[in-house]
């Protein structure tokens, strides 16, 4: 059995623009949880930060389903997050079968700001994947 906490705002609906701060590492985010509170999205966007020193590691957990809706092809690739971080911007993106895992970022400063673009009206399968974040410390060069 896997037990493990998703990052909620106690139930409350995003209703500002101020980014939001998430429990120190490690933790997860959900993309249900986004689509249902607001909290994540661009609107109330997610800030991470770690100790000084460390680094924040970003693993995508993708749990889509292989069947693609009429909004996207085969082989078609959708960003699933926005990481900012100073005055840079990443986009994460998920493609049709890729793997279920994959190590996506490891940022360069001790905070990010993050969040998941709004979903398209016209999309037929809801998305379905966790971000799970971490503390690291990097060996120096």
């Amino acid at each position: 059995m896997i037990c493990f906490s998703v990052a909620t705002k106690d139930n409350q609906l995003c209703q500002h623009s101020d980014p939001v701060s998430l429990p120190a590492p490690p933790g997860y985010l959900a993309s249900t949880i986004a689509d249902l509170s607001g909290f994540g999205l661009p609107d109330c966007p997610w800030t991470l930060t770690v100790n000084p020193g460390k680094k924040i590691h970003i693993h995508l957990y993708n749990f889509a389903p292989n069947i693609m809706d009429n909004s996207l092809r085969r082989g078609a690739c959708e960003i699933c997050l926005y990481i900012r971080e100073a005055s840079h911007v990443t986009n994460i993106t998920v493609c049709q079968g890729n793997v279920r895992y994959k190590e996506v970022y490891i940022s360069q400063s001790s905070t990010i700001e993050l969040h998941i673009p709004q979903a398209p009206a016209a999309a037929k399968i809801p998305r379905r994947f966790l971000i799970y974040y971490q503390g690291i410390f990097l060996p120096l060069n």
